[in-house]
């Protein structure tokens, strides 16, 4: 008899679990049908770009202390999969870290810019000899483009910093062939620009050196000719050359986003004085000579990803940086590096081993790094390193700066 009511107590027992299964995916279809779950996951989605960012340097921070971390690719996943298990959606950010540094901003697609064909209306083509009309199927150095707010000129470049910008192009230094980029004289008042073009009948614009930084010369003091600009326009993504782009361009407030392309970026925002945020500064980037020199505006610097070797100067000037970025391992020379930056503090963490030997045209190695800071700074460096002992000759006496050796993990 026992046994028959268990039987059927177990039977009762296997009905409401059915039963309340069915309620269960009642209420659950309910809810979706309502659009709760839904919002639900909407809710998850929606961070804001601080907490993206708050989140990220957690897990970068983790990501530090964990021995099974070692490659740029292996920080760079560690973070993408912490905030993706945070239910943050990672495609709308873009997203870099490394032993270096970490950084995170709002997702921009790369800007293909404006095409011209032999059909774009609008278009002034002048051939390099001035005179003769010519095929703009059959490109020549020198020839001339003039649309919207800029001048082109095929695999020739503008003199760099020079008073009569418009009379004075020489052959390409820079290595990179293409179409050449500047403000029209034309535009020297503007406060904004148009949008700029990438390709030109054919060929790409590769080029951007002094694209808004030329000089006009009045009395005795040179004005950039984009000193009125405060937003920089959309950058093509087949640049590949921002050697001087906005220098002196002192009403600039809001850089562009660095396209993938980019390589060099000698002086590209010199004497921005009034650049508060520096752009994210791509892993294509190897040389970073002056590039926010004398941006007094400045309070914090951009993560100096590891293909960077060249920090010449690179920040120089910057007044009111209070937070130096680290230094990765690739960096070969740091003279000058941050000269100037008078509300510099804290700890400065270098990875390099090798600063120097691509330095050796300087007589000291390290040379005016730190020059006129007079807080007191705490610089992490590779014990046993050719840095270590060139940073020793160079600030082992100055009674400011603490040079502390750290043990490179193998």
């Amino acid at each position: 008899m026992k046994t028959k009511k268990k039987a059927i107590s177990l039977i009762v027992l296997v009905i409401t679990i059915i039963v309340l299964a069915i309620l269960a995916a009642t209420v659950i279809v309910t809810i979706t049908n309502s659009g709760i779950i839904n919002r639900a996951t909407d809710t998850v989605k929606e961070h804001d770009l601080t907490e993206v960012r708050s989140m990220a340097n957690l897990a970068w921070a983790e990501a530090l202390m964990d021995n099974n971390v070692t490659t740029d690719a292996e920080y760079e996943a560690y973070v993408k999969q912490y905030l993706t298990n945070a239910g943050v959606d990672i495609t709308e950010y873009e997203i870099t870290a490394s032993a270096s540094g970490m950084s995170v901003g709002e997702k921009q697609g790369e800007y293909m810019g404006l095409t011209i064909t032999p059909e774009t209306e609008g278009v002034t083509f002048t051939k390099a000899d001035g005179v003769t009309p010519g095929d703009p199927n059959n490109l020549e150095e020198g020839d001339i483009v003039i649309y919207g707010d800029y001048e082109y000129r095929y695999n020739v470049e503008p003199e760099y910093m020079m008073s009569d910008r418009g009379t004075m192009w020489m052959p390409i230094y820079s290595g990179y062939y293409g179409w050449s980029v500047i403000l029209r004289n034309e535009c020297m008042e503007a406060t904004s620009v148009g949008e700029m073009c990438g390709n030109i009948y054919g060929a790409q614009v590769v080029n951007m050196t002094a694209t808004f930084c030329g000089w006009n010369v009045v009395g005795s003091n040179p004005v950039a000719y984009g000193a009125h600009i405060t937003e920089a326009p959309k950058i093509p993504s087949s640049v590949r050359c921002m050697y001087g782009t906005f220098e002196s361009c002192t009403s600039l407030t809001k850089a562009p986003v660095i396209p993938s392309s980019v390589t060099y970026m000698d002086s590209t925002f010199s004497g921005c004085t009034s650049l508060t945020k520096a752009p994210v500064i791509p892993s294509s980037v190897t040389v970073m000579d002056s590039t926010f020199s004398g941006c007094t505006s400045l309070t914090e610097a951009p993560v100096i990803p590891s293909s960077v070797t060249d920090m010449y100067s690179t920040f120089s000037g910057c007044t009111s940086l209070t937070e130096a970025p680290v230094i990765p391992s690739s960096v070969t020379d740091m003279n000058s590096t941050f000269s100037g930056c008078t509300s510099l503090t804290g700890t400065i963490k270098i990875n390099s081993s090798t600063i120097g030997i691509d330095a050796a045209e300087d007589e000291v190695v390290f040379y005016r790094t730190f020059a006129d800071i007079t807080n007191q700074l705490v610089i992490q460096v590779p014990e046993n390193s050719l840095t270590y002992t060139n940073l020793v000759a160079a600030y082992g006496e100055t009674s400011n700066i603490t040079i502390e050796p750290f043990t490179v993990e193998e």
